[in-house]
């Protein structure tokens, strides 16, 4: 049996809040560890909240951060905001063809794929 969407909306329980994003935040690692096996790409993630007092960083090979870090950050911001760009004015143009499940997927890949 298909499981039914989840409602989105801010949770208002602090307790139930976090257990959610503690979960969700696994989640995330997760998925962009398949991506970068999968799709041999250089991807890196920083999260910081208000439930933990450091900043917690993916992956945890520090030079392997620092290096998509740094290939991000020699890039001038006109080329760092191109490929983002490039893929909303994508998502625009196409959206009577796209469905709203390949638009999703399309912001997805904007956000975990930078050129390099």
């Amino acid at each position: 049996m298909p499981r039914s969407k989840a409602k989105l909306a801010f949770i208002k329980d602090n307790k139930a809040r976090k257990n959610s994003f503690m979960k969700r935040k696994e989640c995330l690692k997760n998925k962009l560890k398949e991506v970068y096996i999968l799709c041999s790409i250089k991807a890196c993630v920083v999260m910081y909240s208000s439930y933990e007092p450091q900043l917690e960083v993916w992956p945890k090979d520090n030079t392997a951060f620092q290096n998509v870090l740094n290939a991000f950050l020699t890039k001038s911001p006109m080329e760092r905001s191109k490929f983002l760009l490039n893929m909303i004015a994508t998502s625009r143009k196409g959206s009577t063809r796209l469905s709203r499940r390949s638009r999703s997927r399309l912001w997805q890949t904007a956000i975990w794929q930078w050129p390099t």
